[in-house]
């Protein structure tokens, strides 16, 4: 939200085509929630809910199309947001693709904290999740028929269990939270290492923490 928030006026968010948010893929039917109807779409939305749509079909995952936020919705305090509502904040087209039927309400942790670990995890379903993503996103990006048949993540470029294991072990074994984590944490790193070695670019970004309405408690003996 930060980072979407500072760059408004810069004009980088005019390169985002379309933002796909995920949240709690791992388990569950998925839906795509989306801030308009159907028919008031522009062509990013349709083309990622048509290429989600016929994967989902080819591959057997669950995907229950599409969920529209209720104005009562909107308008509640205790509601929550979806990832993708600061996006459509500052004019970009986005969406979310969760397997909650609703955000996770503010100051609430429904499905993380101490018990986010990887045995209330589906490893397997979450894996099948990955390639599903993979797959549907190739139709888009190489520009091939919604309809095609999923078989780009294969050989070589089929997903790496091992690769998988190894971050959800990671990640579900580290505090997460800001106080816990310190500049130079290990952690921090490996994820660094991981999207240099992945991606064309990036960087970490630091913000101060929002502590309006959080407060946070450090051990105590």
């Amino acid at each position: 939200r930060k980072w979407i928030e500072e760059r408004h006026n810069s004009g980088e968010l005019e390169n985002i085509d379309f933002a796909l948010c995920l949240d709690s893929i791992s388990s569950g039917p998925l839906r795509m929630h989306v801030p308009k109807l159907v028919r008031e779409w522009e062509r990013p939305q349709r083309a990622i809910f048509q290429a989600l749509n016929s994967t989902a079909h080819q591959m057997g995952i669950e995907f229950t199309g599409v969920s529209l936020l209720t104005e009562e919705q909107k308008t509640d305090p205790y509601y929550g947001m979806w990832p993708h509502e600061t996006f459509i904040k500052y004019g970009n087209i986005a969406a979310t693709l969760s397997s909650r039927e609703h955000p996770t309400p503010p100051l609430r942790t429904v499905g993380n904290g101490l018990f986010d670990t990887k045995e209330n995890l589906n490893v397997t379903h979450l894996e099948h999740v990955v390639q599903f993503l993979g797959e549907s996103l190739a139709k888009i990006v190489y520009g091939l028929p919604t309809n095609s048949t999923p078989d780009i993540l294969q050989g070589v470029h089929s997903i790496n269990k091992d690769f998988l294991n190894s971050w959800i072990n990671s990640i579900s074994s580290t505090p997460r939270m800001v106080p816990f984590l310190s500049p130079n944490s290990v952690f921090l790193k490996s994820v660094e290492n991981t999207l240099a070695q992945f991606t064309i670019d990036s960087l970490r970004e630091s913000y101060p923490a929002d502590t309006k309405d959080v407060l946070f408690y450090g051990p105590t003996r």
